[in-house]
This record gives structure tokens, C-alpha cells and sequence, in this order.
């Protein structure tokens, strides 16, 4: 009774190291812990790969953005082959012959050039877009913050499915072990019953009662088997399978910490500011938005220069190549402005567009955030109430321990027979079962306070086993 009151005081009416059961001490084996896991999971998951590969996507986005503030150079080069050979006149020339009082003129007439070749560069450099540029390498800066945040996210679901299945592995290990026990338990009472019933010592309803309550055992355990085994395979599947395979039941159940030491690591490991984080990154981008939209109001300016020079040859492309000299060449430069004038009013509605959803997403982020308020008293209300019913159990406990007292006190006095006295025994066993399967629902709530961002549960919607 006192080790009960001790373990009351320590942690609150929590689960402390009276329940020994299906989990194993660290010093006495080497069993799972939730951060080998975790790290397990990190190392395979998919999402977090994925989410990886999303950064690297992020950080070539912000790089383009930026080389739109640099000058861009083109270098170009054509040949031609014109298959045509028409003559081309239209040109004349003329000679006054003054003592002859006579004027001679000559049409001329010239081949069109088959080949012609010409080099090309252009030198362009963004002076002025009206914020275009600024808007976008802002806009690349938060898909930069945003793919960061998704990485996050998914490290977070990563978590959130490796501890819960991990706990509940350890449940589902207590459930099954206390079943095994109960079944055994089940076995010695039935084979009693058929005893004392050759004995003429009880009557046959009674030996019925003990055969049914051994199917019963049986139809319990076999569940419990299965759900093991269910909750197993859940397990392996969150850490993609990047641990050793355990077939035993026994090893199945090997865990090197206590609960509350795992929940520890959870608890040190989880973000709850992932909501308020991807709302201000949406605003932010739709404000970005609006600039980008603004920008096709103002004048572009851009600077331009560009040479080029030409080769032609009525024989060979070879030929139109050597053909190439400075002294044919051209080059320009020069200012481009483009404004737009008049577009029926489009660019001004796309910018009123983007102000409306900027006011809209600003609207949405208050709501979401009562709606995180009320989400978050809703799961702490869950969490009292798992509390409330470890205090319970550990009530049961104390009333199981006593009768468990006196049954053995009144055995030793000759009082009542020995299967009375151990069904009070076992039902102090099972009452200590019942608190430490309470307690992992208990840790189980609280890590849906831990991990309760909504953009996470729409982003990774939870494949979860359904609960026996």
C-alpha cells in the first residue's frame, strides 16, 4: 500500500516503475527505445526525402530570381542557304556625254547571294520593372521559407507517427500480456473445476461456469494476440521497415526505457508554432502578390546592345564565312520603355484581385487562430480526462491491494480456499495493467496536444490502425 501512495506522490497520479509486466527494465535487457525509432524513420521516410529534395527546388528558385538583376548576354549564329536564282534590277546608272549632247543609261541587274552567314550578340540589362524583380525574389524567398517549413512538417509528422505507434506497440504489449496471464489464470480454474467436480465438491452449473469463462480467456487472448501482431506491423511500417524484424511476442515487446523517458524525447522534439508560421507565409505572399500585380501599371525600362555582322557568297557557306568582316558589321544600342496604355481596365482589376485575397487570408488567420484556441482547449479537456481516469484506477489499485492483503492473510488462517485466494491476487495484477494501459492512453493524448497543427494533419493525412 505504501509503494502505491509513493508512486501517487511522485508523479502525480501518473505511471511510475511499480508495473513491471511485458516491459522490460534497461539494465536487464536491451529493448527499443522511441529515439533509435525515430531516428530509424528519419533516415527512410519518404516525406522527409521528399520534403529535402523540395528545399534544394526552393534554393534554385531564389537563385533565378536573383539573375534577373544581372545584365544577360546572347550570342547567336546563322547560315543560310537561299535555294533561289532570280535576278533582282531596278538599279540605273547614267553617263552625259556633253559635246555629243548625249545621255547613255544602264539598267543593272545583280544575282541574289545563295549563302549568307552572320554572327550575333545582344547585351540586355533590366533597369527599371516597377518592383516586378523585387516582388519576385521576394516571392522565391518565402517558396524558400515555405519548402523549409514543409520540411519541418514533415519531420513533425514523422514524429507524431513514429510515437504513436511506438506507444502504442507498448500498449497493445501490456494488453496482450495481461490476457496471456488471465488466460493461464482461466486454465488453472477450469481444470479445478473438473477436479472438484469428480470430487462431488461443487455442483456441474458450477464447472459449466468455469469452461465458459475459459472460452471466453481464450476468445480475449487470441484478440489481443492479433492486435499485437497488428500494432507490430504498424510499427514496422512507420519505420519503413529500416529495423530488424522481431517474430517473438516477447521480443516484440522489448522496451529499454520507461514511458515517461520516451514521451521525454517526443515532448523535446515537437513545434507547435507550425500554423502561425504557414499563415504568415501565405499573407506575406499574397501581399507579394499584389506588388507583382502593381508592377504592369508602371513604365519596364531596359537597356539594350547589340552587334552583328553578315557574310554572303553566291558558292559556298565556307566561302559566306570568310566572307565575314567588322567592315560589315552593325551596332546598336539603346533604351526600351514599355507602358501600357490601355487594357480595358485588366491590369488594375488583377491588382484589386490580389488585395482582396490578401484581405481575405488576413480574415482566414484570425479564425484560424480561434479555431487553434479551441482545437487546443478541446485536446488539453482530453488530456484531463485521461488523467482523471489513471487517478481512478490507481483508487481500484488501492482497493485491489487490500482485498489481495487479506485474501492472503485469511489463506494463511485456513479461512478460504486457495482459489480465492489467488482470483483476489490476480485482480490486483490486473488493476496494475489497467493503470499502466491508462497511462499510455494518457501520453498518447498529450502527444495530440504536442502535434496538433492543423497544416500538418491536411498536408500528411494520419493512416493510422483502427483501435481494437
Amino acid at each position: 500500500m505504501n509503494k502505491i501512495l509513493i508512486s501517487r506522490s511522485i508523479m502525480g497520479g501518473l505511471f511510475i516503475s511499480l508495473f513491471s509486466g511485458s516491459v522490460a527494465n534497461a539494465e536487464q535487457i536491451q529493448g527499443k527505445t522511441l529515439a533509435q525509432a525515430i531516428e530509424a524513420a528519419e533516415s527512410t521516410h519518404l516525406s522527409v526525402r521528399i520534403s529535402k529534395a523540395e528545399m534544394d527546388e526552393a534554393g534554385a528558385r531564389v537563385a533565378q530570381a536573383k539573375a534577373q538583376f544581372y545584365p544577360t548576354l546572347d550570342v547567336s549564329a546563322r547560315t543560310e542557304r537561299i535555294n533561289n536564282k532570280d535576278k533582282y534590277s531596278g538599279v540605273d546608272a547614267s553617263v552625259d556625254i556633253p559635246p555629243l549632247g548625249y545621255t547613255a543609261t544602264a539598267t543593272v541587274e545583280q544575282n541574289v547571294p545563295r549563302y549568307r552567314a552572320w554572327p550575333e550578340m545582344t547585351a540586355r540589362q533590366n533597369v527599371y520593372t516597377g518592383g516586378r524583380l523585387m516582388a519576385q525574389l521576394n516571392q522565391a524567398n518565402l517558396s524558400q521559407q515555405a519548402a523549409d517549413l514543409s520540411q519541418r512538417i514533415a519531420l513533425q509528422q514523422m514524429l507524431l507517427d513514429t510515437s504513436s505507434a511506438f506507444f502504442k506497440l507498448r500498449r497493445a504489449c501490456i494488453q496482450h500480456s495481461s490476457a496471456t496471464r488471465q488466460l493461464e489464470r482461466a486454465k488453472t480454474m477450469a481444470s479445478t473445476a473438473k477436479q472438484r467436480l469428480r470430487e462431488g465438491r461443487i455442483s456441474s452449473i458450477e464447472e459449466r461456469t468455469a469452461a465458459l469463462a475459459l472460452v471466453e480467456k481464450q476468445s480475449a487472448s487470441r484478440s489481443r494476440e492479433e492486435y499485437l501482431e497488428l500494432a507490430y506491423a504498424d510499427y514496422r511500417s512507420t519505420i519503413q521497415n529500416a529495423m530488424p524484424e522481431e517474430r517473438e511476442p516477447a521480443k516484440q515487446c522489448q522496451f529499454a526505457n520507461a514511458v515517461e523517458t520516451d514521451f521525454g524525447y517526443a515532448l523535446k522534439m515537437s513545434d507547435q508554432t507550425l500554423d502561425e508560421q504557414y499563415e504568415k507565409l501565405k499573407l506575406a505572399a499574397a501581399r507579394e502578390g499584389v506588388a507583382m500585380q502593381s508592377a504592369a501599371l508602371r513604365p519596364q525600362v531596359n537597356l539594350y546592345a547589340n552587334y552583328q555582322a553578315i557574310g554572303r557568297s553566291d558558292d559556298s557557306i565556307n566561302k559566306a564565312l570568310s566572307d565575314i568582316s567588322h567592315r560589315k558589321s552593325t551596332a546598336a544600342a539603346g533604351l526600351l520603355i514599355n507602358l501600357n496604355v490601355f487594357d480595358s481596365g485588366l491590369a488594375s482589376q488583377r491588382v484589386s484581385e490580389a488585395e482582396a485575397k490578401v484581405r481575405k487570408l488576413a480574415l482566414a488567420t484570425e479564425q484560424a487562430a480561434m479555431d487553434r484556441e479551441h482545437m487546443q482547449r478541446r485536446r488539453e479537456l482530453e488530456v484531463r480526462m485521461a488523467k482523471t481516469r489513471i487517478d481512478q484506477l490507481f483508487s481500484h489499485l488501492e482497493v485491489a491491494t487490500a482485498e489481495a492483503d487479506v485474501a492472503r492473510q485469511q489463506l494463511r488462517a485456513g479461512t478460504v480456499n486457495a482459489n480465492y485466494a489467488e482470483e483476489r491476487i490476480a485482480r490486483e495484477q490486473d488493476a496494475r495493467d489497467e493503470i499502466h494501459v491508462a497511462h499510455i492512453d494518457h501520453v498518447l493524448a498529450r502527444l495530440a496536444v504536442l502535434f496538433s497543427s492543423k497544416i500538418m494533419q491536411e498536408s500528411y493525412p494520419r493512416r493510422t490502425m483502427q483501435e481494437p
